[in-house]
């Protein structure tokens, strides 16, 4: 149902896994980051963009607009209807102080990088600015807001989507945004948010999408038939260009595998760049519904127009079951590394089983049976499962036979490793950690190797904290961190984008989940998109298998983007 009344075909704020979710319409308030080599402001009003904009060289502000005010949630229970708990005289979500909140200011001296230090260098000692100064943003909205939310679940209060981009220096920027309208549903249990100019008028400051995501809502609640998603339209995208080609990318995989060779890095992970051209105007509520569709088991995310489907939860404090602990000792977090990749059969581009089968025996070292039990088991009661996919209508034989080839590769074995100790590594300063894995993750389309780590966070240590730790990840960079980001800015020609960042939200309440932006497109235009995809590099890679992953992981949103079905 969620998926159902999305009101607009362009803009879209969704978090959806399955059946439960959130989404929004409206911007009440936003705060972005233009990277830090460009501009940065803060924007709140509920008709229109406020800009407390600073240049980087003058420290010029500009103030004007409307300022938001209002917050209120309700509740419906499948067994005993609305809970309405709305009231019209508690105060402001978005205060109107909002335009004072600092917003991000250029480095300082003490953290602008030398002028001779590489872009990649530099950008891993800037990294950290960006979720500051979104933190700083985030607890001063709070600071001064007066919340009203009794139905106090994961998702209701205020809320903010968030998007950040790959590298702090990428034109992607960062952003979070607070939608006037918050529609979700946890369980047996939905809820609608409203952010209001108005307090006394909640409803007289809504946009138009907000309007019509409010009317969708209380039609269904009533009732009345959500809106037929066959109704969404279908542009039937095409690639148009990949940057580089494949023979172009698998060049530059055998060049990173020499600077392993030498040295210079354990893990590489390279990225190709394709675009994708419609015949008429996007609709981004098709490529949702039909992600969630396809993909019940991944996270389903559309944030200031980048859309996906990830299957790698980089933080949560919720639990397993959904709920949310927070203890004064510190709260729990949930991460999962995903890394040593292979596609399935039907996903497999190269179109040959033995070769596959072939170049996987090739990197056997014997030792496959003895970790088959561990890798192959899934999470004991009580360990972290965020996210378990089923196979779906794969036949029983066909998937021991894709999980044994996963389980023979020392490459994928060895890259998981790293990838799993890298996340370790970061979240060590940060809380007592609790292990479990590796095991194997199923999707449609590839089969992966999987880690769960489950933080006791010190106190006082933020999601944010979390999240600026880990990225960028050694599934989506490499490892040592700073030399494979090095070697990555002297390979690939294209802007990462938002791709393999994080991408999320958080409330009020404390609760937040953050995603690593996979099998994503970001909408450039009415009828254009574009996409990207990554594999890790090893010594022992094979170009022609890491050439054929990325073509995997790319079917995800491809058939999003092109209306096919999966």
């Amino acid at each position: 149902m969620l998926s159902a009344i999305l009101p607009d075909p362009s803009e879209a704020l969704v978090w959806l896994r399955g059946e439960e979710g959130i989404v929004g319409a409206g911007v009440a308030a936003r705060f972005d980051i233009e990277g830090s080599h460009g501009k940065e402001h803060c924007s709140a009003g509920s008709h229109g963009k406020e800009h407390c904009r600073t240049g980087r060289h003058t420290g010029e502000r500009r103030i004007g607009g409307r300022h938001t005010e209002g917050c209120q949630s309700r509740s419906y229970d499948r067994n005993h209807g609305y809970n309405l708990n709305y009231s019209h005289k508690r105060g402001s979500c978005v205060p109107t102080s909002i335009a004072t909140a600092t917003p991000l200011s250029p480095p300082t001296a003490s953290t602008r990088p030398p002028a001779h230090t590489s872009a990649s260098v530099a950008a891993a000692q800037l990294s950290t600015v960006r979720f500051r100064e979104a933190e700083r943003w985030w607890n001063t909205l709070l600071e001064k807001a007066t919340i009203s939310d009794d139905v106090n679940l994961p998702g209701t209060g205020l809320l903010a989507f968030g998007s950040f981009s790959f590298s702090p220096a990428s034109e992607a920027g960062s952003t979070l945004i607070i939608p006037q309208i918050v529609v979700g549903k946890r369980k047996n249990s939905a809820w609608l948010t409203i952010v209001s100019a108005d307090p006394s008028r909640p409803y007289h400051t809504l946009c138009e999408s907000a309007h019509k995501l409010l009317g969708a809502v209380t039609a269904t609640s009533v009732g009345a038939s959500s809106t037929a998603t066959s109704g969404y339209g279908t542009a039937h995208a095409q690639i148009s260009s990949e940057l580089p080609s494949g023979e172009e990318w698998m060049e530059q995989v055998r060049r990173i595998q020499a600077s392993i060779r030498r040295g210079e890095a354990e893990k590489v992970v390279l990225s190709r760049e394709v675009d994708f051209t419609a015949e008429t105007d996007l609709d981004v509520r098709t490529m949702i519904s039909a992600l969630n569709h396809d993909y019940p088991d991944t996270w389903v995310f559309a944030v200031d127009g980048l859309v996906g489907a990830s299957p790698e939860m980089l933080a949560s404090n919720l639990m397993p079951d959904g709920t949310f602990p927070h203890g004064d000792d510190g709260d729990d977090v949930l991460t999962r590394v995903l890394a040593g990749t292979l596609p399935t059969t039907t996903a497999d581009e190269t179109g040959t089983d033995e070769a596959t089968d072939e170049a996987v025996g090739d990197t056997t070292d014997g030792t496959a049976d003895s970790l088959a039990d561990e890798a192959a088991n899934q999470p004991t009661p009580g360990q972290p499962n965020l996210n378990q996919p089923t196979p779906g209508q794969r036949e029983p034989d066909l998937i021991q036979r894709e999980d044994a080839l996963l389980l023979h590769s020392c490459k994928d074995r060895e890259e998981h490793r790293l990838a799993a100790e890298s996340a370790i590594e970061a979240l060590q300063p940060l809380g007592t950690l609790d292990i479990h894995g590796p095991f194997i993750v199923r999707l449609p389309n590839v089969v992966h190797f999987a880690t769960d780590i489950r933080a006791k966070l010190h106190k006082g240590t933020s999601m944010f904290d979390v999240i600026a730790a880990l990225h960028p990840t050694a599934a989506l960079g490499g490892t040592p961190r700073t030399a494979a980001l090095d070697l990555i800015s002297h390979t690939e020609l294209h802007d990462r984008d938002r791709y393999g960042a994080p991408v999320g939200w958080i409330c009020s309440g404390g609760a937040s989940q953050w995603c690593v932006a996979l099998r994503c497109a970001r909408i450039t235009s009415a009828r254009s998109a574009r996409a990207w995809v990554g594999g890790g590099i090893m010594a022992d890679s094979q170009p022609e298998l890491e050439l054929a992953e990325t073509r995997a992981k790319l079917r995800p949103i491809m058939a999003a983007l092109s209306g096919e079905k999966r």
